[in-house]
């Protein structure tokens, strides 16, 4: 698939801050007149407003497979109308979640089994973002913010598991790691400096 535009994504373990850093950059991109879309995964489509559901009630984890790979599937679709519209899109969490998610909890195998599964549609991004966080920071800061409801991956040992996979994956796959326990105005230059390069 040719793209047009630019395909920007943030990773991290919760509470690393991709959500406060992609408006952030939303924010910034837009006032310098660019186009720019921010989406997230889970969706806000029929599957992503299931799997939100499941997240505080609890699923397993190989439904989550399959819940979230179609939630994406869709997801994807969206994507690449923005990208031949010469959209920049910044996507907090993609497919790279699931890789580290159910890797932690169904076993490392069951990554090239994710990867299988979302190579027919998935469209490979131009930068992904790795906002790392130390488990106990992440979760300290959901906790702060969160008024109610735990979701099922808020654990300090699960988190570690899932940050050591994206740690990897980042090595492997030539992620941009990002020390997100600075300050938030630190972590956003950091990123911007990078996305100007990109956008020169």
């Amino acid at each position: 698939m040719s793209k047009e535009g630019l395909f920007i994504v943030f990773e991290g373990i919760d509470g690393s801050g991709k959500t406060t850093i992609c408006k952030m950059l939303e924010n910034t991109l837009k006032s310098r007149g660019i186009n720019v879309f921010f989406t997230s995964e889970p969706t806000s489509g029929e599957y992503g407003k299931i799997i939100r559901e499941k997240l505080r009630s609890g699923m397993e984890p190989l439904e989550a497979v399959l819940l979230f790979a179609l939630d994406r599937y869709y997801h994807v679709k969206t994507i690449g109308e923005l990208l031949e519209t010469g959209h920049v899109v910044l996507c907090d969490r993609y497919y790279y979640s699931s890789l580290a998610y159910q890797g932690a909890l169904l076993g490392e195998d069951m990554i090239k089994y994710i990867e299988e599964v979302h190579r027919p549609f998935i469209i490979e991004p131009d930068v992904v973002f790795l906002l790392d966080v130390r488990p106990e920071v992440g979760l300290s800061r959901v906790r702060s913010v969160r008024e109610s409801g735990i979701e099922i991956y808020e654990e300090v040992r699960l988190q570690e598991s899932i940050r050591k996979i994206y740690l990897r994956m980042a090595e492997e796959k030539g992620f941009i790691v990002i020390n997100a326990e600075k300050p938030i105005k630190e972590v956003f230059s950091e990123v911007l400096s990078y996305v100007d390069v990109i956008l020169k």
